[in-house]
């Protein structure tokens, strides 16, 4: 349910965004991947980063809300412009 990391499948614990030609990336990591660079991307490096938990400065916490954010959650809250990379480890519905 909670986003998985795009390298190694566990959970996530940041989405990590990437500038590639012009146009914003986002990619969740776990805390052992944060700083390895998204091979989708042609190795760019992240040049931000968002926590997927709430209560975060990123996201509001709710009285009855799980510690993780679920990708749905996430594509919910990004810009519209922001592009969620494809992730092998989300379960697809």
């Amino acid at each position: 349910m909670y986003c998985r990391c795009n390298l190694c499948g566990k959970t996530a614990d940041w989405l990590v965004l990437f500038n590639y030609k012009g146009k914003t990336y986002a990619a969740a990591r776990c805390h052992e991947c944060v700083n390895k660079p998204e091979p989708q991307l042609n190795n760019k490096e992240h040049y931000n980063r968002i926590p997927l938990w709430y209560g975060s400065w990123a996201f509001d916490a709710t009285s009855d809300s799980p510690p993780y954010l679920s990708c749905v959650e996430v594509l919910a809250r990004l810009s519209p412009d922001v592009i969620l990379l494809p992730n092998s480890f989300e379960e697809t519905d």
